[in-house]
């Protein structure tokens, strides 16, 4: 687990020297934050289950279809035609295994950034991100991550109302992967205003989409017989992947409740955010049932990164807001410590060994 600690460990040196006010310097050091994740994602080996499977599909792409061939929709591709399409273009400059997971890599990223750079807290929500599992996630679930990028890099045409504009994001996601799409009719949900029985009512909701989805999942595979023989997911997950969101969600109430009096309910950005919270606790809690709609919180999970760190910035107390940023920082390497360890992520090696 040695390569997990160096990671994190650098993301919180790089934390330190960002409490400065030298603008050039916090620039400066959030480009080695992005070459530090870079590095690590870009030249991992193989070490993860999808990792030759996309490569393979690639080269088939490259040798077998041209970019004609794609926009015409006239072939039936695995994979979404974005993606495809994706790989196309990368090919045309090189088919090298490494090349083509660096690119992937940089693009997902650069993408990442874009979103939190609308956070208060830079390197905090990306350390939380990190820990929270997205960052190694995305080296295996590439078309997932990717897509769950792509949304995140539209945060802020959510802040600034511009819903249209947004779908059309969303939109552009689901060419690389489908799931996106669900996140058209929760826009409804998620900008909701945030209030005292908003989280009593997400729990009967939960409690009865808990009830209906295996009855769902079966009108889905009436619907589409290509999906009855496709097993992957349906069975169910671990409920200990809830814990963390669940501790997420006891601390923004603690700190709104007692650290935070001045606490904008009706900021758009704070509704947004609160409301990725329930709605990445609710899918991680569908997960247990059908281990599937955990793909789902992929789309949540980096604004509730935001959140987290947000909060934090708004504590008027110094000495509090020190401890419990060094509490969150030790908790979330723990958790990551303890979900990576016995999985093919450890031990971690580069590509060339």
């Amino acid at each position: 687990m040695t390569v997990y600690y160096i990671i994190n460990l650098s993301i919180l040196f790089i934390g330190f020297l960002y409490a400065g006010r030298i603008k050039s310097l916090n620039r400066f050091l959030i480009v080695c934050l992005f070459g530090l994740l870079f590095f690590f994602m870009a030249f991992r080996g193989n070490f993860t289950a999808d990792y030759d499977n996309y490569y393979t599909y690639f080269l088939r792409v490259a040798d077998h279809y041209s970019i004609i061939d794609i926009l015409s929709f006239k072939h039936r591709f695995v994979m979404e035609h974005g993606f495809v399409l994706l790989g196309k273009i990368i090919s045309y400059i090189s088919t090298s295994e490494i090349f083509y997971h660096s690119v992937i890599s940089a693009i997902l990223l650069l993408l990442y950034f874009k979103g939190f750079k609308e956070s208060k807290n830079i390197w905090l929500a990306i350390f939380i991100f990190v820990n929270l599992g997205d960052y190694f996630g995305a080296m295996n679930l590439f078309r997932q991550a990717l897509s769950a990028a792509v949304i995140f890099a539209g945060y802020k045409l959510l802040i600034d109302k511009k819903y249209i504009k947004f779908i059309l994001v969303v939109c552009i996601a689901a060419t690389i992967h489908t799931t996106a799409l669900i996140l058209i009719p929760l826009l409804l949900v998620w900008k909701t205003p945030i209030k005292r029985n908003k989280i009593i009512a997400f729990s009967c909701v939960t409690v009865a989409a808990w009830i209906v989805l295996p009855y769902f999942i079966q009108l889905v595979m009436y619907l589409f017989p290509a999906y009855r023989n496709y097993s992957y997911g349906m069975g169910g997950g671990s409920i200990y992947a809830c814990f963390a969101m669940i501790a997420i969600l006891l601390f923004v109430l603690y700190s709104v409740k007692f650290e935070i009096q001045d606490f904008d309910y009706n900021s758009t950005e704070n509704i947004i955010l609160f409301n990725s919270l329930l709605l990445a606790l609710m899918f991680l809690i569908l997960g247990v049932r059908v281990y599937m709609c955990t793909r789902i919180v992929y789309f949540f999970r980096p604004f509730v990164c935001v959140l987290v760190a947000n909060i934090l910035s708004q504590y008027k107390n110094a000495k509090h807001r020190a401890i419990f940023t060094v509490a969150i920082c030790i908790l979330a390497t723990v958790y990551t410590i303890a979900t990576l360890s016995d999985t093919g992520y450890n031990p971690y090696y580069f590509i060339w060994d």
